[in-house]
């Protein structure tokens, strides 16, 4: 199959993974399967493979760039042919053939169209996520977010998959710095909790790794800031994320612990949030406390046995009640300590 018409092509534009969308083209009915050799000028290939190209994204049920992430999630619902057309497709090679096409001489037109065609291919499909990282997708994906470029519509989502994906995929994106990538993006107003839960999924899964970063100096800030500032915005719901990096990590507990900015934005959180995220709440206090280096001047400083007896008092809400009680008989025997 390697030696058909748009292996031709692709040897011609000069990508090494020609036989790959040779395969693409032939399973899927995309374009011609001559076995000729291509007379066409350079310039002809190139337009010919943007047509594959382009065509590969409209089986995916992929939107046009600049449709939408919404719109792309929700292309093709109503097909049923889809799913089987990404599973051909994968099956014949597109991932791999498509991510190199993103560095050659085509891949500032081309990429209007692998961009959704992978934001539909990688959707809820960890072992095609996988896949692409591994063939080099995440570099693109960075370099689109952080050129502002209309595509990181799809770029984000799919990059944020990634630290769910496989220990495989969370090794390609250790290798291009995907912790600092993922801090970086907490300043972005939309994606930054989806970045923080990426985040926590990482460390809970690789915990000696991420752990290191997140509590450099440079690193432990960014997390601390945001927490801060969701504070002011309760309704962020980061307390989930936070808890699970915390129940992993001591050594994130007793970095967040020497923070007077972390403790003092979740006094503040435990103040105004509703009951469901009081539990995580206090559960982040108690962690807080267990791994602070003087647990009793901690209490003292915040005035946190006020605090927490008038949870533990307020019967209405019982599961935080007892939570609450729970912590006061751990102040209690750091102040007796």
């Amino acid at each position: 199959r390697g030696g058909g018409f748009l292996s031709n092509v692709l040897k011609r534009v000069g990508h090494g993974r020609a036989s790959s969308v040779a395969i693409v083209s032939s399973s899927s009915g995309v374009g011609g399967a001559a076995e000729s050799p291509v007379p066409a000028p350079y310039a002809d290939l190139v337009e010919i493979l943007l047509k594959v190209v382009k065509n590969l994204s409209a089986m995916t049920g992929a939107p046009e760039a600049g449709g939408g992430a919404a719109a792309g999630a929700g292309a093709g619902d109503g097909d049923s042919k889809e799913p089987q057309a990404l599973r051909r497709l994968e099956e014949a090679g597109a991932i791999p053939a498509l991510v190199p096409l993103l560095d050659g001489p085509m891949g500032e037109r081309a990429k209007n169209h692998i961009l959704p065609c992978m934001f539909n291919l990688c959707r809820i499909n960890k072992r095609r996520q996988t896949q692409a990282a591994t063939h080099g997708l995440i570099p693109h994906l960075q370099r689109l977010i952080l050129e502002g470029s209309h595509l990181k519509q799809f770029a984000l989502p799919i990059i944020c998959d990634l630290a769910h994906a496989s220990p495989t995929a969370r090794d390609q994106l250790w290798a291009n710095d995907g912790v600092t990538f993922y801090l970086n993006l907490l300043s972005e107003n939309f994606w930054s909790t989806y970045a923080l839960v990426s985040l926590a999924a990482w460390l809970v899964n690789d915990a000696s790794r991420v752990e290191t970063l997140l509590v450099q100096p440079a690193n432990l800030p960014r997390l601390v800031n945001f927490f801060g500032a969701a504070a002011s915005s309760p309704q962020a719901n980061v307390h989930k994320p936070f808890l699970d990096m915390m129940n992993k990590s001591a050594r994130l507990c007793r970095a967040l612990a020497g923070s007077g900015i972390f403790v003092s934005s979740l006094v503040e959180l435990l103040k105004t949030s509703e009951a469901f995220v009081l539990r995580s709440l206090l559960e982040m206090l108690r962690l807080l406390h267990e791994h602070h280096p003087t647990p009793r001047q901690l209490v003292l400083d915040y005035n946190l046995y006020e605090l927490v007896r008038r949870f533990a008092a307020d019967e209405s809400k019982l599961l935080v009640s007892q939570g609450a009680k729970k912590l006061l008989r751990d102040f209690e025997r750091s102040t007796l300590a």
